[in-house]
């Protein structure tokens, strides 16, 4: 397949400076930095990838989407 480019993959964790270290060495892609969405209630690093970007999420508290994801999932997974 030519031309195939992926929008973006989101990884909720509990932990985002762990995850986002271990997501480098594997990829071997450093992360960009450290941001916050607010309205999302999230922590994120995104991976820059040739086709494709991959977000690692962790909340900002105990309310919002990806916190009540981990509370269900509470090692993490595709979000």
């Amino acid at each position: 397949m030519t031309g195939f480019a992926l929008s973006h993959v989101g990884i909720a964790v509990p932990d985002l400076e762990a995850a986002a270290a271990r997501l480098s060495a594997l990829l071997g892609v450093a992360a960009g930095p450290v941001m916050a969405n607010e309205a999302q209630r999230v922590r994120l690093v995104q991976f820059e990838l040739p086709n494709a970007r991959i977000e690692v999420l962790a909340p900002l508290g105990a309310e919002g989407p990806v916190a009540a994801f981990l509370a269900r999932n509470p090692k993490g997974g595709l979000h």
